[in-house]
């Protein structure tokens, strides 16, 4: 006599429920990343071109970095802007000092 199988072992191959959860979860996953903002699409990239795509977890740590690191960077360039005037000088041959260009 052999082994009874218990469950939906008898429909399906034993561990597909598994691997059905598994490519759920990656689908899930590979979503989330499709739906980044232009800005992360370098992170898109790198995350979907890994041979193993990271837990959701993973995706979205990096993802909150590299918005933390876009936020700084922007709020840095606005408070560094400064009004700036350049101003010329033209030497005169004569008596060789400088005058101010207007």
């Amino acid at each position: 006599m052999g082994k009874t199988r218990s469950g939906f072992c008898h429909l399906y191959p034993c561990g597909w429920i598994e691997g059905y959860h598994d490519y759920y979860e990656k689908d899930n996953d590979s979503q989330f990343v499709k739906k980044l903002r232009p800005e992360f699409e370098h992170l898109h990239a790198s995350i979907l071109n890994k041979e193993k795509l990271p837990a959701l977890e993973v995706v979205v740590y990096l993802s909150s970095s590299k918005e933390t690191r876009l936020s700084s960077q922007a709020s840095m360039e606005n408070s560094l802007t400064m009004d700036t005037a350049f101003v010329a000088y033209r030497s005169s041959s004569s008596f060789n000092s400088n005058k101010l260009v207007q």
